[in-house]
């Protein structure tokens, strides 16, 4: 695991005792393993780099470094999830040059589902892998919305969403 490389998200304010905070974060420098990074990352990677090249002030890239770390945590989250059902990596890297990678961010889901045909995977739950391994971030999944999958109620029979807490119940306390 990667997790002394996190980042502590900035509070923005404070609300019935829980702060909120800011999901957008600099990327400093590459950590993680490759199949868990998200697609946003390697493009923050491959344009730094040019910018580096072309000698470009410590602003601008500073600003190319941003992205939102729980939309890239979401990503990785769905990579560890693949992992875990299916016992390897789906695919190397999440760059469209990836051949697996390619298939799912595309419109060719079908063929990629066809390479796993041998495992044993319910509807639901390439509707969620694929809902939150999306290539545009803002595309994927919330955590609510993930909670409330049909692929995570159906695997407990229970509720998740009593897990989140809504401003409901933290005015009660």
């Amino acid at each position: 695991a990667d997790f002394n490389f996190a980042t502590q998200l900035q509070a923005i304010n404070t609300e019935h005792n829980f702060p909120r905070f800011n999901p957008i974060v600099q990327r400093n420098f590459n950590v993680g393993s490759e199949a868990y990074n998200a697609p946003e990352l390697w493009i923050i990677e491959q344009k730094d780099s040019d910018l580096r090249q072309s000698q470009c002030s410590p602003t601008e890239r500073a600003r190319v470094r941003q992205y939102d770390a729980v939309k890239s945590d979401i990503f990785s989250a769905a990579v560890t999830l693949f992992m875990m059902s299916l016992k390897f990596s789906p695919f190397r890297r999440a760059v469209l040059q990836d051949p697996y990678y390619k298939l799912l961010a595309g419109s060719e889901k079908q063929k990629f589902w066809k390479i796993y045909n041998n495992q044993k995977t319910s509807g639901s739950f390439k509707d969620l892998f694929e809902k939150i391994s999306q290539f545009v971030p803002s595309n994927r999944l919330t955590t609510e919305q993930i909670l409330e999958h049909q692929f995570l109620q159906q695997k407990t029979g229970s509720d998740f969403t009593h897990v989140h807490r809504s401003e409901e119940h933290t005015s009660e306390l």
